[in-house]
């Protein structure tokens, strides 16, 4: 797959820029399971700053260590997110579950 790639992030981010550039109210873009041991965190950073350089307008990308996590059974809630309802959908098409929280 895709993030069989030598640099999974950089794999990330060229997967996720082409939709985040048509979605400009997407603020950002977390995802859960790519690293065992960390969440990724994705940001629009200059990517809709008409002015920017190519360079400057990449996402930006964190990946931020899960250590604090490590006791909570809700991985999602790591994020900060009330994960009370929450539906993960099956995407195949993605290899991976889904769930859209926002408005």
């Amino acid at each position: 797959g895709i993030f069989d790639a030598e640099d999974p992030y950089f794999a990330l981010g060229a997967a996720v820029t082409p939709e985040m550039q048509l979605a400009p109210s997407v603020r950002h873009l977390q995802v859960l399971g790519m690293d065992p041991e960390r969440m990724v965190r994705v940001l629009p950073g200059r990517l809709h700053e008409p002015f920017a350089s190519s360079e400057d307008r990449d996402p930006l990308i964190y990946a931020l260590s899960m250590s604090a996590c490590k006791d909570s059974a809700d991985v999602m809630a790591c994020f900060g997110l009330n994960t009370t309802d929450i539906e993960l959908i099956p995407a195949q098409t993605e290899g991976a579950d889904l769930a859209w929280i926002g408005p």
